[in-house]
């Protein structure tokens, strides 16, 4: 059904090609180098990140959080992942073919599912053992999509990740072992 709006939409010109970004304009110059491009998106978009404050409603939050949870929490323990919950992570995820710098698209990763759960699993597990979250899959392909207006002016668009597909696998199991952490100690209150 995807594959026909996308069809339709082609066929009728409603669908746009952002990917491509051929000039931009620049302190009142239009250009067309790849690095001066690339170099205005990065500075607006780290502008943008640099103009977001956190609010904070107390001006001393570990000693609310001292108040708050009077009893400490329960450790969580690290289980070996069985594989039949990681073919279902991996059936969860959205089949989409965009990628991230690894150029596995999720499409790709649940084709290949059969033949590589096995040892995703195993990495998994060595991966959840040390607590720490893996940096090469920390790792993302910024790109820029318009919202809407003028094709030329760096705030017509928004920076969107692509990750790769082992890191949302990865977070996945983690989600699903820290809810389920979670939930079965009562950790988190109905509201």
């Amino acid at each position: 059904m995807k594959t026909i709006w996308d069809i339709s939409k082609l066929l009728t010109g409603k669908k746009k090609n952002t990917k491509d970004i051929h000039q931009i304009n620049v302190d009142g110059i239009v250009t067309s180098n790849g690095q001066i491009i690339a170099n205005s998106f990065h500075n607006y978009f780290l502008s943008i990140i640099g103009n977001c404050t956190p609010v904070v409603r107390s001006k001393n939050l570990i000693a609310y959080l001292y108040q708050a949870f009077k009893e400490p929490f329960p450790t969580i323990s690290i289980k070996i992942h069985p594989l039949l919950k990681l073919k279902k992570i991996i059936e969860s995820l959205k089949a989409k073919d965009s990628f991230g710098y690894d150029e596995i698209s999720v499409k790709i990763l649940k084709l290949s599912s059969p033949f590589i759960s096995s040892p995703l699993n195993y990495i998994c597990n060595k991966l959840l053992s040390p607590g720490i979250f893996p940096c090469r899959l920390k790792y993302a392909e910024v790109v820029p999509l318009l919202k809407k207006g003028d094709k030329e002016d760096t705030s017509n668009y928004r920076p969107i990740s692509l990750l790769t597909a082992f890191s949302k696998v990865f977070e996945k199991v983690i989600y699903v072992r820290l809810y389920q952490h979670l939930i079965n100690h009562s950790v988190l209150v109905n509201e």
